[in-house]
């Protein structure tokens, strides 16, 4: 046991830091009560003191995460489980409404062969510029972007979304020879 010099209890040694003479929450009381009078001051010495004396401050960061990385970890865990479990439903129909607006743009079919099988179609990029894939987009559920994304696209089955880029490239390539 060991006395404090601060508020004269009899604590155990482990409630103090090292050999001083105040308890850790007497400084910790100390502490704050300094940094409320003079925000600016404390974080000033704070930072003159980590340039300083860099390696010590490394080597309590070190110890630090080492003995709490498992709590660390365990606390990431269970916010991200929390997260999930609210949102996950939620995050679910926002993209099953997203992808329902794409096969609805997708319905008519090709527009170059009128195949409707929607496994094969693609969205080919004509009007305006590209800023984002479709794909991509849905992921993010239904929002103006998306929409927009749509207004630029003609629907082609796979076969014809290639042929029709390969079209645009050897053109693109002849405008430039000439």
């Amino acid at each position: 046991m060991q006395l404090c010099s601060k508020c004269g209890r009899a604590k155990p040694t482990t409630d103090f830091v090292r050999a001083r003479r105040q308890c850790k929450d007497c400084r910790r009381a100390v502490a704050r009560a300094r940094y409320a009078a003079d925000p600016e001051r404390f974080r000033r010495e704070m930072r003159d003191r980590r340039r300083v004396n860099p390696e010590r401050y490394r080597a309590t960061e070190k110890r630090y995460y080492a003995t709490h990385r498992e709590d660390r970890r365990s606390q990431r865990l269970e916010k991200h489980r929390r997260y999930n479990a609210t949102h996950r439903k939620e995050i679910r129909q926002r993209r099953q409404l997203a992808q329902a607006y794409v096969d609805a743009a997708r319905a008519g079919g090709c527009v170059d062969c009128g195949v409707k099988h929607l496994g094969v179609l693609d969205s080919d990029h004509v009007r305006g510029v590209k800023v984002n894939n479709i794909a991509t987009l849905v992921r993010d559920g239904p929002t103006p972007a998306l929409f927009a994304e749509l207004a630029k696209c003609e629907t082609r089955c796979a076969n014809c979304h290639r042929i029709v880029t390969a079209q645009r490239a050897r053109n693109k390539a002849l405008a430039r020879a000439a």
